[in-house]
């Protein structure tokens, strides 16, 4: 079932304890949700944290850009537990297919093993997990390999983290779940088989293909995961918005972290972002993966078509540095066409 008709999107802001259930709130999740619903959960925890003793065990390939603020936040993760909780949904998985580390560790980083068995959700490595091969309408592949445990779940939730990205100006709910959700088992480590081989070989992005840029980002990454959110889109987006990364300054190789103090969701996956997007200053219709998503049904990115509930986007705008060779991606003037409700 898909709820991307529903083109709201919420801004809750302030409390972090109460963020999510706010949030989720404004969307009228709980009529979504029975007990007995199958939920899957897609955190974005594509790496280890810099500051865990974790960092530095075997296994573990790159630490976060920053100490917080890189991966989701652990108290994101506990309040969506919660939220599900009480709604009485009892049966949950999360899922997580690493790039720069094996995944286990970051759940064992991070406690999620502990919080799990708090919750009675199970975890699992989607690195390894039993993959189907599904058709997609394509840009770049037909075929993707897509968890079972995803394919078999009843309602699925991407939680994304609210920063910018070298590749692809941002990253947020279209590229958690698109290069976040192939199994490594077929596509390698980081999907680009830079550590080890998948048995399907890697998929078309970095070392594959000629390295071509639209507005700084690399069109090859940004195709192959729309392609990869065609094959199974998730039903609920939520950005963990408790912090921002960006780069210090424009051009800076150097990274920082703000409280934001937020967190956006809605069931478009194409607005989320660019609600999300634009809460940075980053104009939607120039970051490529999400113009090409448009383009291919996953969403709307129109201002016209997206009701934003909650906070306005004006009132929690945090304005972001891309890359240098992003900046056109940058809103000339801050100021969002879409108010509050």
């Amino acid at each position: 079932m898909s709820y991307s008709s529903d083109k709201r999107v919420a801004i809750a802001k302030g409390d972090r304890s109460k963020l999510v259930e706010n949030a989720l709130n404004l969307i009228d999740v709980p009529s979504k949700l029975k007990p007995t619903t199958r939920v899957f959960i897609k955190p974005n925890l594509v790496r280890l944290p810099s500051t865990s003793p974790y960092a530095r065990v075997k296994g573990a390939y790159e630490p976060t850009i920053s100490p917080v603020g890189d991966v989701n936040h652990r108290e994101t993760i506990e309040s969506l537990l919660k939220y599900l909780t009480s709604l009485g949904v009892r049966d949950v998985t999360i899922g997580e297919a690493s790039g720069g580390a094996e995944t286990p560790i970051i759940y064992k980083a991070l406690a999620l093993y502990e919080l799990a068995e708090e919750y009675n959700a199970n975890l699992v490595d989607l690195n390894y997990a039993e993959s189907v091969r599904v058709p997609v309408k394509s840009m770049v592949l037909d075929r993707v390999w897509v968890p079972k445990v995803i394919l078999d779940s009843e309602f699925t939730i991407n939680l994304a983290v609210l920063k910018t990205h070298g590749g692809t100006a941002v990253t947020l709910c279209l590229k958690n779940w698109g290069i976040g959700i192939p199994p490594g088992r077929y596509y390698g480590s980081n999907k680009a088989g830079s550590r080890w081989a998948g048995a399907d070989g890697t998929l078309p992005i970095h070392n594959r293909v000629p390295l071509e840029r639209v507005f700084g980002q690399e069109v090859a990454v940004s195709k192959v995961l729309v392609d990869v959110c065609s094959a199974r889109p998730p039903m609920l987006n939520i950005i963990d918005g408790y912090t921002v990364v960006d780069h210090e300054r424009l051009g800076a190789s150097s990274y920082r972290v703000r409280d934001a103090n937020l967190v956006v969701a809605g069931y478009d996956l194409v607005a989320v972002d660019a609600v999300g997007a634009r809460i940075m200053a980053i104009d939607p219709e120039k970051v490529i993966h999400i113009k090409y998503a448009q383009q291919m049904g996953l969403g709307t990115l129109d201002s016209c078509e997206i009701q934003v509930v909650g906070a306005s986007i004006d009132e929690v705008g945090i304005p972001c540095n891309p890359l240098e060779r992003q900046k056109e991606t940058m809103l000339s003037l801050w100021h969002s066409p879409l108010g509050r409700e």
